[in-house]
C-alpha cells in the first residue's frame, strides 16, 4: 500500500481523492466555508452540497482481507454522496490517503457543530448482528477443541474471538457528536 501527500485546494478547508475500483472514476472532495464540492476526472459539473442541507453523517470501518477501509456516507438534500479512505489506483496498487481523508471528515464534523438536526451514526446493525451470532459458533470451536484435544481448534478458535472482540467495538451501531467521533472509525 502506497501513501501519498495531500493535495493542495485553494480556498478550501480540506480536500481528498479517492478512487472506489476499477470502474468508478477518481472523485475529489473539496470542503469549503458552506459547501461540500464534489468533482470528477470524468469532466462533468461539479456537484455542490451546501452543508446546510446535510442532514446525516455515518462513519464506517469496514475491515478486508488485506486492509482496513474507513468510510464517510452523507445524507443531504440532493441525495447521498460518500467517501473512502483508500484510493484505487490500479491492479494490486491500493494507495492509503489516510491523512486526507481524515482532515476532510475532522473539517465537515468541526463545520457541522453546533447543529443538532444533523444526525450522526456510525457502525452497521447488519454487522453487528452478525458478529453476535458468530460468537457462540466460535465458543462452541473452542470447547470442542478443548473436549477433543485439539490445539489447532483451541487456537484457531481463539484467534477468531479475539479477532471478534476487537472489531465489534468499531462496529457498533451508535450516535455520535461532532465534537467526539467514536474512536477506532478514524485512521491514526
Amino acid at each position: 500500500m502506497t501513501t501519498i501527500a495531500p493535495t493542495p485546494v485553494p480556498n478550501a478547508l480540506a480536500s481528498h481523492s479517492f478512487r472506489r475500483t476499477i470502474g468508478h472514476p477518481e472523485l475529489t472532495c473539496t470542503l469549503h466555508p458552506d459547501a461540500l464540492v464534489v468533482t470528477s476526472d470524468t469532466g462533468q459539473p461539479p456537484r455542490v452540497y451546501p452543508l446546510q442541507g446535510i442532514r446525516r453523517v455515518h462513519l464506517t470501518y469496514v475491515r478486508g482481507r488485506a486492509r482496513a477501509d474507513y468510510w464517510c456516507e452523507l445524507r443531504t438534500d440532493q441525495g447521498k454522496v460518500g467517501f473512502r479512505q483508500n484510493h484505487f489506483a490500479g491492479l494490486a496498487n491500493i494507495q492509503d490517503r489516510s491523512a486526507t481523508y481524515k482532515t476532510l471528515v475532522l473539517g465537515l464534523l468541526q463545520a457541522l457543530q453546533g447543529r443538532p438536526e444533523v444526525r450522526m451514526t456510525s457502525g452497521s446493525w447488519a454487522g453487528f448482528i452478525g458478529l453476535l451470532l458468530l460468537a457462540p459458533l466460535i465458543v462452541g470451536l473452542i470447547v470442542l477443541g478443548v473436549r477433543w484435544g485439539s490445539t489447532r481448534a483451541i487456537v484457531g478458535g481463539s484467534v477468531l474471538l479475539l479477532a471478534l472482540l476487537v472489531n465489534i467495538g468499531r462496529i457498533r451501531p451508535r450516535t455520535f457528536t461532532a465534537d467526539a467521533p467514536p474512536r477506532g472509525l478514524l485512521p491514526r
